[in-house]
């Protein structure tokens, strides 16, 4: 009779702890960057409740229901001082090593696993070297929120038949429900405060690309008088120079470097301008053979005389035979693809100078995996 009394009134402050813990403000726990500090007083409640020797929370806020996929342990309670085990000591806990187990986890029901004799962790003599420590067996208990295991619950005790009857178990799972919807609040708490910085971020990048929209229009507008006064000057030049027929006049030079830099100067506008809008679905499917054969010309003329140019358009197969047209083709965006290879001639021929063998730029077309 008295010990039913006893369990009776353990049953009682079960409830009452449960009942506490339903009340406690999930919008609290959502303030935590922590949850650690959080479930320490939680865990020192619990494993007194349930007179376990020790309590391990296992997990964290991602969902660990994969194949293979360990918890490392988060919060450590001990009912002694004589264990000294400490959480730096206590190994990650896998899934797989619980054999049917596992499934019972994922499943949401509690897992009992019977203990084994194991030395004893903290022998205080010579006397007591070598000596076992009680029998102790592992009650194992999911966190489940929305269907994920965000964490797992082990109880450790000695004679833990005894005391871990059913209403006991019911409760204490019961009681980890009420743990994983906080837990998932936290999870959720950070997701949302993840999103307010990604909109954030993304509110003043759109914020920035209005403002380089702008600025980037504005230059623009110069950049095209500049042009327009070029071919002003170009046209009244050669309408007053004297100089003789084919021969270029004075300044004609100086020109096409202005209106040559001018233009360098809107491409670069033109990529300003790009960052500032939502990007356009320019892609097609190419020839890139076609392609190579009606840039050679250009190509020729960017790098300049002093480079040999080859360029080879043709793609062979195995057997060296040109392959059809249909194998060719390539989907990108025809107008980007071309100013790339426009700009590495450019770049190659800006980084050869002073060469005393003539340079070689060489563009071919193959398949590669």
């Amino acid at each position: 009779l008295f010990s039913e009394a006893r369990e009776a009134e353990r049953l009682a402050r079960f409830d009452a702890w449960i009942e506490a813990l339903s009340k406690r403000g999930s919008a609290e726990f959502g303030k935590v960057a922590d949850p650690a500090p959080f479930l320490a007083p939680i865990l020192e409640a619990f494993g007194r409740l349930m007179q376990a020797d020790r309590l391990v929370f296992y997990g964290g806020l991602n969902p660990a229901a994969g194949d293979g996929d360990d918890l490392r342990p988060v919060v450590l309670w001990r009912s002694s001082d004589e264990d000294v085990d400490g959480l730096d000591q206590e190994p990650a806990l896998a899934l797989d090593s619980l054999g049917e187990g596992r499934r019972d986890l994922l499943a949401g029901f509690a897992h009992r696993r019977p203990g084994r004799f194991r030395p004893a962790s903290n022998p205080t003599s010579e006397a007591h070297r070598g000596a076992w420590a009680p029998v102790r067996t592992n009650l194992f208990i999911p966190c489940l929120a929305n269907g994920d295991l965000l964490g797992v619950f082990r109880f450790e005790a000695s004679l833990a038949a005894s005391r871990w009857g059913a209403p006991i178990v019911r409760r204490a799972e019961f009681a980890t429900r009420l743990v994983a919807n906080l837990l998932d609040r936290l999870r959720l708490a950070r997701e949302v405060e993840e999103l307010r910085k990604r909109d954030s971020r993304a509110q003043r990048l759109s914020e920035l690309g209005r403002v380089a929209s702008g600025v980037a229009h504005d230059f623009n507008n110069v950049l095209t008088a500049i042009l327009g006064y070029a071919d002003l000057l170009e046209l009244e030049l050669s309408e007053k120079n004297t100089a003789a027929e084919n021969e270029p006049f004075t300044g004609q030079v100086e020109l096409a470097e202005i209106r040559d830099a001018a233009t360098r100067a809107t491409g670069l506008v033109d990529h300003v301008l790009s960052f500032g809008r939502a990007p356009e679905e320019r892609t097609k499917r190419v020839d890139l053979s076609e392609t190579l054969r009606r840039l050679e010309g250009t190509l020729r003329r960017v790098v300049g005389s002093g480079v040999a140019v080859d360029v080879r358009p043709g793609l062979v197969d195995e057997a060296g035979e040109e392959s059809s047209r249909s194998s060719r083709l390539v989907a990108l965006d025809p107008e980007r693809f071309e100013r790339v290879l426009l700009n590495l001639a450019a770049n190659a021929r800006d980084a050869i100078p002073g060469h005393r063998e003539r340079p070689r730029f060489e563009v071919s077309l193959d398949r590669v995996q």
